[in-house]
């Protein structure tokens, strides 16, 4: 009986050796494919959209400034868009805008043209009869 408990001591230190040694490899397989499958599923203008919302301008949320110069009669200067989607956009050909009823207004432009790759996001808008407005990036 000694024998055999041994033995089974073995097989489940091997099987628990295997789990230690098998567990961080899956989980680092399947964040990768996670990451590959949003990265290729994703286009240009998505892509880049995504980055500036989530950039920050003086300690600030970029869509929280947006959202800010939506929604006040007093604008935020969001000059800095310019800079900040020349740096983001290798092509340097886009327009970032949002409608006000059937009226475009466009937050930032290049001077080309863009009609290749078109993205849009809603932002939350604060205090307002509007929970959110929808804002697109178009580029080439």
């Amino acid at each position: 009986m000694k024998g055999f408990s041994s033995f089974l001591a073995l097989i489940m230190v091997t099987f628990l050796m295997v789990i230690i040694i098998l567990l961080p490899a899956l989980a680092t397989t399947v964040h990768i494919r996670r990451m590959i499958n949003f990265e290729t599923k994703q286009n240009n203008a998505q892509l880049a959209l995504l980055a500036l919302l989530s950039a920050q301008e003086n300690k600030k949320p970029v869509y929280q400034i947006i959202s800010e110069y939506i929604a006040f009669s007093n604008k935020p200067d969001i000059s800095f868009l310019k800079n900040k989607l020349d740096n983001l956009i290798e092509s340097k050909c886009y327009k970032l805008y949002y409608f006000e009823g059937a009226q475009e207004k466009i937050l930032a432009k290049s001077s080309c043209t863009p009609k290749q790759y078109k993205a849009e996001a809603g932002i939350v808008l604060p205090f307002g009869s509007k929970l959110y407005e929808k804002i697109y990036l178009v580029v080439d």
